[in-house]
């Protein structure tokens, strides 16, 4: 009680309604399976959305499993589409993976291993290894990193005036520093070869003193589109053919821009190391063997004066740091974004298709923040990333020289990719990952999962963790052998006895016949199981099937989903249409359904007219209490509201008060759901009735700390037969 020490005025709340029940949701569902990525270990990711599912888990292509290499319909993804398709808005997904109960341990987990790239930096005492791996196992994860590299901001860029031609020479002249040209030279230069990428050396300058004098470096267009450099005595700077194939520039006139400049020659240090590169619209005229995206051509240090770019003297030196047809990983200081694709394009055309992730800006400097093991990494601190970051980089060993790192990456990029796209598009260098395979067909205890707080839960057992889910669903497993689809079915019964209010949706076998699903029921005795027959024929998701036949517990989740929200949970789920079947793998008739309905079998039927309809609302229990999908479901619904609702009363003196605000708060749920139609009977008194007093405990109770309430309540079961009954009569006269 509150303390009252002093004279004044008190203010206090006090209730004096009854608490009030709310009705928990119904239509969450979990579905467990095997999928082309996403992670294995952890608390189901929920999906509100098809896109939601593709982004987290893969697309609905086939997988691929064992060494035999055998093709698997991705029946966890079509059914994850048929849910959404058919009402359902919110499904929590667990990924299975053969073995995947174990620690993952890099290049495996389980039998399905990580698609990655190794690259080797250095050699001797330096040696260490950067890596590139997928973060999910899966031939999914067989990726590929696509760097799409830009201009730093500090590059001098290099220009083609519109004018020139093959032959024509050309000097850099400046009127100011500022704004540095090139322009054509009078006359011819002297024969050279063509300017490798990596192997330039000599002690010439780039300098632009002022626009009266030619620069010591002059330029030339061979006929073969190659630059020539020459000195000012006609002696090349190297005669040395590059490994990486010679830088080549085409003129043309409609995009030539005719200048060099530095992007930011304010902000340019003196002494300061940049890059001479070339803008992107130069890029997209280079040949389709040009190893230069937009970025580095040479490598240099400005002077202190601010009036000349001199070149690095090191061949070894700058072989290493030209090596940098990627601006990105250049240096830190380039904002570069680094992409992942799926491998379903063309990696020497325009890459068409659509980027799963975007890393953005990465660097090959060990120093920056932006280093490719910092920008990519295994473990990214964001949920948000964590969950659909495709890949990661770590490096092993010591901390190399950038340089180092460059030539490793240079050596790694797929040779095929490296070539302009467009004007508006700069060359696209990419990264193989390869490795990835999905393991073995998962077994039942793959599908039991396991308990794990600290390293996350894995197949049913990770559904324990979401309290919301209400249906619960493995569509794939009906595709695997007989003995251990009914291995899954008794774990998932073991998982619905723990968790209480669930149910779950369970499928025939493919190609089933009317006997062997009347002797695969009888196996079977659970009232919170639905049994549906037969698959579902639906078009393909992609270009691997036309048509594929379909398990159909993915839509008949979608259509609980979709009643419940539509009626209610009270509504049996049936008599409605399945939404995106084509067909149906073997057509029920009448005489047939006759034989399955008594047995709990559910059927799929065609009706012209009327389309692919679910004419079974049938649980497989065989208390008759309990026979219809809706009363088992309706009350698992209310015995959870229920609960939850009243949990405030533990702990609460267990005396009179206490009973009749029970009795009020319960009175109040069940009378709401008379008035809305969801209870049978005319009057309160037929439909439910709540005790909460000394007749329904007793003191034993009481000195135990006992409540009991008994309540009851009259459902509404559906009219499995309507029976009209017409008879003749006599017209009498009047």
């Amino acid at each position: 009680m509150p303390e009252y020490l002093a004279p004044g005025v008190f203010v206090e709340e006090v209730s004096f309604r009854q608490k009030s029940i709310e009705g928990v949701g119904t239509s969450v569902a979990g579905i467990v399976g095997p999928t082309r990525f996403g992670p294995v270990r952890g608390k189901p990711l929920l999906c509100t959305s098809y896109l939601d599912f593709e982004r987290y888990f893969g697309d609905a292509r086939n997988l691929v499993f064992g060494a035999a290499k055998a093709v698997a319909v991705n029946h966890t993804a079509y059914a994850a589409r048929a849910f959404f398709d058919n009402g359902g808005k919110q499904l929590f997904v667990t990924r299975v993976v053969n073995g995947g109960g174990g620690q993952a341990t890099g290049a495996a987990l389980g039998t399905a291993s990580f698609a990655a790239n190794a690259l080797a930096i250095g050699t001797g005492q330096a040696a260490a290894t950067l890596t590139f791996r997928a973060r999910f196992p899966g031939a999914a994860g067989n990726l590929d990193l696509v760097f799409t590299p830009r201009t730093a901001e500090n590059l001098v860029t290099v220009a083609v005036p519109a004018e020139a031609k093959e032959g024509d020479a050309a000097l850099v002249t400046a009127a100011d520093v500022a704004q540095p040209r090139l322009v054509l030279a009078p006359g011819g230069l002297a024969a050279g070869i063509g300017l490798p990428l990596k192997s330039l050396s000599g002690t010439a300058a780039l300098a632009v003193p002022d626009a009266t004098k030619p620069t010591e470096t002059q330029w030339s267009f061979t006929t073969d589109s190659r630059l020539l450099v020459v000195d000012k005595d006609g002696k090349t700077f190297n005669d040395t053919p590059a490994a990486l194939g010679i830088l080549g520039l085409k003129p043309d006139a409609a995009d030539a821009l005719g200048t060099v400049r530095f992007r930011n020659a304010a902000a340019a240090v003196a002494g300061g190391v940049y890059s001479i590169g070339l803008d992107a619209r130069v890029e997209a005229l280079l040949p389709a063997d040009a190893l230069a995206g937009r970025g580095a051509l040479l490598v240099g240090t400005l002077s202190q004066d601010k009036a000349s770019f001199a070149l690095a003297k090191d061949p070894n030196g700058l072989a290493k740091d030209v090596t940098l047809p990627l601006t990105a990983l250049a240096r830190a200081d380039t904002r570069d974004p680094a992409k992942v694709w799926r491998r379903d394009y063309a990696v020497t055309a325009e890459l068409d298709g659509e980027a799963l992730f975007e890393y953005g800006t990465v660097s090959p400097d060990p120093a920056s923040p932006l280093f490719l093991p910092r920008a990519m990494p295994a473990k990214p601190q964001k949920l948000a990333d964590d969950v659909v970051q495709p890949a990661a980089a770590a490096l092993d060993g010591a901390a190399p020289a950038e340089a180092a790192v460059v030539a490793a990456l240079e050596a790694a990029f797929e040779p095929s990719a490296r070539r302009p796209v467009s004007p508006a598009i700069a060359a696209r260098l990419v990264i193989r990952l390869a490795g990835g395979t999905d393991g073995d067909l998962p077994d039942a205890a793959d599908f039991r999962g396991d308990q794990d707080e600290q390293r996350g839960s894995t197949g049913f057992a990770a559904l324990e963790d979401v309290d919301e889910i209400a249906i619960v669903l493995a569509p794939f497993a009906a595709a695997l052998d007989r003995k251990v689809y009914r291995a899954v079915i008794a774990e998932m019964q073991a998982h619905l006895r723990r968790m209480r209010y669930r149910i779950g949706v369970i499928d025939s076998q493919r190609n089933m016949t009317i006997s062997e699903i009347r002797d695969f029921r009888a196996d079977i005795s659970d009232d919170r199981l639905a049994l549906y027959y037969p698959w579902i024929r639906a078009g393909g998701l992609t270009a691997e099937w036309d048509e594929v036949q379909l398990p159909p517990s993915g839509y008949l989740a979608g259509i609980y989903a979709g009643t419940d929200v539509r009626r209610g949970v009270h509504k049996a789920p049936a008599n409605e249409v399945v939404l995106g079947a084509i067909g149906l793998e073997a057509n029920i008739n009448q005489y047939q359904q006759e034989l399955l309905n008594p047995l709990g079998i559910n059927c799929l039927r065609f009706f012209p007219n009327r389309g692919y309809r679910v004419w079974g609302g049938r649980t497989l229990a065989d208390d008759p209490d309990w026979k219809y999908v809706n009363v088992r479901r309706y009350f698992l619904f209310l015995e959870k509201s229920i609960e939850r609702a009243t949990a405030w009363a533990v702990f609460e003196p267990n005396g009179e008060d206490l009973w009749a605000n029970i009795r009020a708060t319960v009175d109040d749920f069940l009378y709401n759901e008379w008035f809305n139609r969801h209870l049978l009977g005319a009057t309160t008194e037929q439909a439910y009735f709540v005790r909460c007093d000394r007749s329904t405990m007793t003191q034993n109770d009481l000195d135990n700390g006992r409540l009991v309430c008994l309540i009851g309540v009259a459902p509404l079961r559906p009219a499995e037969f309507v029976i009209f009954r017409i008879g003749q009569k006599t017209a009498d006269a009047r």
